[in-house]
């Protein structure tokens, strides 16, 4: 039999097909700098030192999927969060410019150009021609929850229970600018486009339903139209909402 790809096995899996193992995808993260002796701040404004990263990643633990970069911050960031920076993990929001108002940016989106996006890109296309052949490369975004929490602060958790319109309108925005980071992640080429939503373990499946399922109805609409593949991650125990 003739030997497969790791990019062929994701794509096996992803089309429910029978494979002769489970892949391998490690989402390595800030990890991957430090096998190339990186702090954690250096990795993710470094494109060259992300792309070494990765290329070490890839020839220690031999994956089949690669995310390209973990980082739920980079829109927060171009949105007017302030990002508190760290050696060892990934940059954590430390203001909210929209914790005092109800008001939604409805109108502002964000560019492929902006913040820190084209490092990223930089480092997917640099990829995509090293081994993109044999790995499926991941391009992961924050899920509009998650983001939505960022731009509110912790109050969003007080805005589900008492305001559904505002939390309409927030989660609308927020899932546009999802749209457009998956469209970005597929103009770019990588082969499967991940939200990661932590913030979905910390919610009710009521909640879920009534907040989360249309936004990410429209986002894996969106990649399946495009004729890309998705996968989705969130952190912590979210067996409660598997289900929904």
């Amino acid at each position: 039999m003739e030997k497969k790809t790791g990019k062929e096995l994701i794509y096996q899996v992803m089309r429910h097909e029978e494979t002769d193992r489970v892949p391998w995808v490690p989402f390595a993260g800030v990890h991957a700098g430090f096998l190339k002796h990186y702090g954690a701040d250096e990795v993710l404004k470094d494109s060259e030192k992300l792309y070494e990263s990765l290329l070490e990643v890839v020839r220690l633990y031999r994956p089949d999927g690669l995310p390209v970069t973990f980082d739920l911050q980079l829109e927060a960031e171009i949105l007017g969060c302030d990002l508190q920076w760290s050696n060892n993990s990934p940059p954590a929001v430390i203001t909210h410019p929209l914790a005092d108002t109800d008001e939604v940016p409805s109108d502002r989106k964000i560019g492929k150009e902006e913040g820190r996006l084209p490092l990223v890109f930089d480092v997917v296309e640099r990829l995509k021609k090293e081994v993109g052949k044999e790995v499926a490369l991941y391009g992961l975004f924050c899920g509009p929850f998650t983001l939505a929490s960022h731009l509110r602060g912790s109050s969003i958790f007080m805005k589900m229970l008492k305001d559904p319109d505002y939390m309409k309108r927030i989660m609308d925005w927020c899932t546009d600018i999802s749209l457009s980071m998956c469209e970005y992640y597929i103009d770019s080429g990588v082969d499967v486009v991940a939200p990661v939503d932590p913030l979905i373990s910390q919610i009710s499946p009521k909640h879920f339903e009534a907040y989360c399922a249309e936004p990410y109805r429209r986002i894996f609409d969106y990649i399946r139209e495009r004729g890309s593949l998705s996968s989705f991650f969130v952190c912590g125990n979210a067996i409660k909402n598997i289900e929904v």
